[in-house]
């Protein structure tokens, strides 16, 4: 039916993208129980509500339809989302975010451009100490860092870069936004600081002594480390008569190991002892079978018996895996070999062992897989020891009482998942997908991207109206919702396929009838606007009758893409009359309602009031033509020898760009001039300037714009530009050609969903999505959508130790109100057909005209129209699409009962079309359906 069509023309503004093309009606027919709908929807009121009451009315009507217009007023409120931040991501637990509120990660920044380097005060897991050896004491502190792009070495695979978060097709082709990285770039750098130096004495066997046993921490992990060992490539030997030293003469190589070891239980048993631990909620039975003290070259040896299982051999800093998959490690063994001493080792259970190599400790290059984690080579990883000699003998063929100083570890992770690139998905984290989780170093902490930020958005749509018109839907920044006919290519429609010179395959701006204009025109006249209409010819006066038009009072000058503000009220208006005889222009703004204005006798100039904003409008008297301020500047023309278009904002302080409108230049005879938008000559040669074309006649197409300004971003340059190209087919048809930047810094473009191929998604760097749905072996038009966001979008990256929770918070909303228009309540006597409006009419036949002509016959005789005692509710249909809801009374009292009724919510169970009301009193009212 028409009136549900007309409904679902009222899209609610937050609807997500799942929801495009949800109904208020859905497929049923129109019911009473959808009041307010579709007088007010969604919040919004109708563009053309009107509440008529009889002109010789009694007081109860009149203060029915005040009932109504209240009741009416109090559904008209959007709710719009808490500035920045409808809800909150609350992350507990040790943790940091990348980005702040004073420095965003921006969709597709590097990480490192934000936060290049975490210490302890970002995260507790990156607590530093003290060591303390026979040698002396040292601080030792840890770093976490990301590497801007080319800023980072690994010694072995090149320049390398951080990641960012994007929106692409993975590589199992699933499209979305992921924290990314490529094949091979660097995902961290952590680095073990020693402050004063970590000094030990090197024995004979090149372990370096005073630092094995000794405890520190590693992201988050206690450690010991249990074994060292230097091997210096040619020491001792002689070479050119020269003997090579830990000097560091030419051709020697310093290779230094260092094993480290911890656990989730540390404990101390004795040879034969047994205990019972926990780890991981699963307990382990652990004895101690034997401690051999000859074993290891004296060092000791140990053999468990866990769960009934029975370990290898182990000697200190030694592993093995148990049937579940679980550690054991040896931190020390004392062996005694007596009988008055028991012998005991110190072990953990549920064991991670991490050993770094460096094989030259003397330089700043890296070995490449220069790490092990629990016996696995991690091959990705690159390792750089820095380290020196502080004392030793020349001369000497032994490392024994040579002296060595470690100054730091540093630790390089590059991306390796199973699949190539890595593409970490919102709610997951870095250790997931890597082909080598171990690479981490330690199991409790990750790289988290927890997904874009919640701004709340705005709809931008581009609706096909079948398959050659296109209607734009788009809220404004006070939160008026438009929904309008941008352009046609249908076949007869004026500008189109009449007149000579016009191509097949043109477009025009406004739908198949009227023309949609944004443009003013070089006139001669600047404001203050004083001299008559004879100095304009007729062509300057384009707006006819049912045109559309745009206000809108963007400060944007001449170069839309360059432009600075963006702060403006914009509206789309409708012309709908020329009264001579009362000096009245009729008006509907299409987000609002009707406006009539009263021009000059002696200028022919009208003051429109749009916004808060005063709009100059001038009316050609004779042909009922209009020109028009569209900017608000008070010139009612445009800039000398220019012309000057208006722009759209959006919710969100976004502006939409429509394209370029050329002169409606006077060429007689319909002999245009090729890439200029004319109007054509009749045989009687009187003017028809409705010919609006587009600037880029003949060849049909013309590129709607999506400016966001650098100002609204963190960080930018230049404005973000998207550009969207709709264009005629063959066959009088309309398509989008595509979706582009033209200038910004990340755009994905249109990538198809492999799930779905009849949809296409994007997203731009401020965090505007695009959905673009093309059935196919459809015939229609594609559909696009646009979610705007409020403010930027960015990037929730986090950096997590330990156990760590995540969870949304809303934190609240504010509500706007829609204000119902000077103008909706009307006397019969001023609504000439009520099938141009969605309207409310109070009162009976004999009281109101209009109800008269919905009843028809009906009303004969107009006082038994409805049953004694009784009041009528009914909603009448029109092939417009409009519906009228009619109220009336056997009495005037009874008509306002009814009224009363509807404005208390007494339909809202009411099924169907028709009802009835009774009652004695306000307080006992009741509503049944007929």
């Amino acid at each position: 039916m028409r009136a549900v069509q007309a409904i679902k023309k009222m899209v609610a503004l937050g609807v997500g993208l799942t929801m495009v093309g949800a109904t208020v009606f859905g497929a049923s027919a129109a019911s009473l129980a959808d009041y307010p709908a579709p007088f007010v929807v969604n919040g919004t009121p109708a563009s053309n509500l009107a509440v008529v009451v009889g002109a010789q009315a009694d007081g109860s009507d009149v203060v029915g339809a005040v009932d109504i217009i209240q009741s009416l007023q109090a559904q008209a409120v959007v709710t719009t989302a808490a500035a920045g931040a409808p809800s909150q991501l609350v992350v507990e637990g040790d943790a940091v975010e990348i980005g702040s509120t004073s420095d965003l990660l921006e969709i597709s920044e590097p990480i490192g451009d934000v936060r290049e380097t975490l210490t302890e005060v970002d995260l507790d897991m990156l607590r530093g100490g003290q060591i303390v050896t026979d040698e002396g004491s040292t601080e030792f502190n840890q770093y976490l860092r990301f590497a801007l792009p080319g800023s980072e070495t690994t010694g072995a695979a090149g320049s390398l870069n951080s990641s960012a978060v994007v929106f692409a097709e993975d590589e199992r082709d699933r499209v979305g936004h992921y924290l990314h990285w490529e094949d091979g770039r660097l995902l961290f750098t952590w680095e073990l600081e020693f402050e004063e130096g970590l000094e030990s004495e090197v024995d004979a066997n090149g372990d370096l002594v005073d630092l094995e046993d000794e405890d520190l921490t590693i992201l988050g992990q206690p450690f010991v480390i249990v074994d060292t060992d230097m091997v210096i490539a040619g020491f001792g030997t002689t070479t050119n008569g020269t003997t090579l030293t830990s000097g560091g003469n030419a051709g020697t190589t310093t290779d230094l190991v260092i094993q480290l070891i911890g656990g989730a239980v540390s404990a101390v048993l004795g040879e034969n002892d047994k205990e019972t631990y926990v780890v991981d909620g699963k307990e382990y039975e652990v004895e101690v079978l034997v401690i051999s003290e000859t074993s290891q070259g004296g060092e000791g040896s140990v053999k468990f018996r866990i769960n009934g299982e029975i370990t290898d051999e182990l000697a200190d800093g030694e592993t093995d895996v148990l049937a579940d998959g679980t550690q054991i490690g040896i931190r020390d063994i004392l062996a005694t070999g007596k009988d008055i001493q028991k012998s005991i080792v110190q072990f953990y259970l549920g064991a991670y062992k991490v050993e770094f190599r460096d094989t030259n400790a003397s330089d700043q290059l890296a070995t490449v897989a220069g790490a092990e984690v629990n016996e696995e080579s991690i091959e990705d990883s690159f390792v750089v020891i820095r380290g020196l000699f502080t004392q030793n003998a020349r001369i000497a063929t032994s490392l024994a009482g040579a002296q060595f100083e470690v100054q730091n570890i540093r630790y390089n992770l590059t991306a390796d998942a199973v699949l190539g690139d890595m593409f970490v998905p919102p709610g997951t984290g870095v250790r997931e997908h890597l082909d080598e989780p171990e690479g981490m170093l330690t199991p409790n902490w990750d790289i988290r991207y927890e997904g874009l930020m919640d701004t709340g958005v705005t709809l931008v749509r581009l609706d096909a109206a079948g398959d050659d018109e296109y209607d734009l839907e788009f809220t404004n920044q006070e939160g008026i919702f438009y929904d309008f006919p941008l352009a046609s290519a249908e076949s007869g429609a004026i500008g189109v396929t009449a007149g000579a010179g016009n191509a097949v395959n043109s477009l025009k701006y406004g739908d198949d009838d009227d023309d949609l204009w944004f443009t003013e025109f070089n006139n001669t006249f600047a404001a203050p606007f004083t001299t008559t209409q004879s100095v304009l010819r007729q062509n300057q006066y384009y707006i006819t009758d049912d045109d559309f038009f745009v206000l809108s009072n963007c400060d944007v000058g001449q170069d839309v893409a360059g432009a600075a503000d963006n702060t403006c009220f914009s509206h789309v208006m409708r012309y709908d009359s020329f009264d001579s005889t009362n000096r009245q222009l009729t008006f509907t703004d299409l987000g609002t309602g009707t406006r009539e204005v009263t021009y000059d006798s002696t200028t022919t100039v009208a003051d429109l009031v749009v916004g808060g904003v005063t709009y100059r409008v001038g009316v050609n008297t004779t042909t009922g033509n209009l020109t028009a301020d569209l900017n608000g500047d008070g010139d009612l023309g445009g800039l000398r020898g220019n012309r000057t278009a208006v722009v759209i904002g959006i919710q969100g302080e976004g502006i939409l760009n429509l394209g370029v409108q050329l002169n409606p230049l006077l060429v007689l005879n319909g002999a245009g001039t090729s890439g200029v938008s004319y109007p054509s000559f009749n045989a009687t040669g009187s003017e028809n300037i409705s010919a609006n074309l587009l600037d880029t006649w003949p060849t049909g197409s013309f590129n709607l714009s999506l400016l966001t300004l650098t100002k609204e971003f963190d960080e930018a340059t230049v404005n973000e530009n998207i550009s969207i190209n709709i264009t005629a087919r063959t066959g009088n048809e309309i398509g989008i050609g595509g979706v582009t930047m033209t200038s910004g810094g990340f755009f994905s473009g249109l990538l198809d969903l492999e799930e779905n191929d009849n949809i296409e998604q994007g997203l731009s760097g401020y965090g505007v999505f695009f959905e673009l749905f093309d059935p196919e072996g459809d015939t229609e038009a594609e559909d696009l959508t646009i979610e705007y966001p409020l403010s930027q979008r960015g990037a929730r990256v986090f950096v997590t130790g330990g156990v760590v929770t995540t969870s949304a918070v809303e934190t609240g909303a504010g509500q706007r109100v829609q204000p119902i228009q000077i103008g909706a309540a009307r006397l019969d006597s001023e609504v000439s057909d009520v099938k141009q409006f969605n309207a409310i009419v109070i009162g009976g036949p004999c009281a109101n005209t209009v109800a008269a002509s919905l009843l028809g016959s009906a009303a004969e005789p107009c006082h038994e129209s409805v049953a004694p005692n009784k009041a009528m509710l009914k909603l009448f249909e029109h092939t417009n699409g409009n519906v009228a809801l009619l109220i009336n009374g056997r009495t005037a009292q009874l008509t306002r009962m009814g009224a009363r009724s509807v404005a208390t919510g007494g339909l809202g169970n009411v099924q169907g079309m028709e009802a009835e009301v009774s009652g004695t009193t306000f307080n006992d009212v009741q509503v049944r359906a007929v």
